[in-house]
């Protein structure tokens, strides 16, 4: 399984792939709606889960577009991210975030923080806000 952390700059996405090596690749891409969809569709070559925080979920739209087109979309809570690199002792760049955001899911004890996200059609007990 593949996980993508994501992470914004006012400018950019910058995105760390996080493969089944562990091997993290990161990439920044512009925060305009093709580059998005460029980002979603060369990361989603398999079953790809982005990881990305709550605030950066309320931010910018690439969670909904994950979501669209069929990628799963767990988010960490940003207090959470910011103990990590506190305790680590490293710096909290962008890609530095995304490269701990995508390894979160897979250590077991993290995976109890993280929060799924669905679209509305997934849950009958979700309706559609206008």
């Amino acid at each position: 399984m593949k996980y993508c952390g994501i992470a914004l700059t006012p400018r950019r996405i910058v995105a760390a792939l996080n493969g089944p090596t562990g091997v993290c690749d990161a990439f920044r891409v512009p925060r305009c709606r093709t580059a998005r969809y460029n980002l979603l569709a060369a990361v989603s070559m398999g079953p790809c889960t982005l990881v990305m925080e709550g605030v950066s979920w309320r931010e910018d739209a690439i969670g909904e577009v994950a979501l669209t087109t069929g990628n799963d979309v767990w988010i960490a809570p940003a207090g959470l991210v910011a103990a990590i690199i506190a305790t680590g002792g490293t710096t909290s760049s962008p890609e530095r975030r995304a490269e701990i955001l995508s390894r979160l899911p897979a250590q077991p004890w993290t995976r109890g923080y993280l929060r799924t996200m669905r679209r509305n059609g997934d849950d009958p007990r979700q309706q559609k806000l206008l």
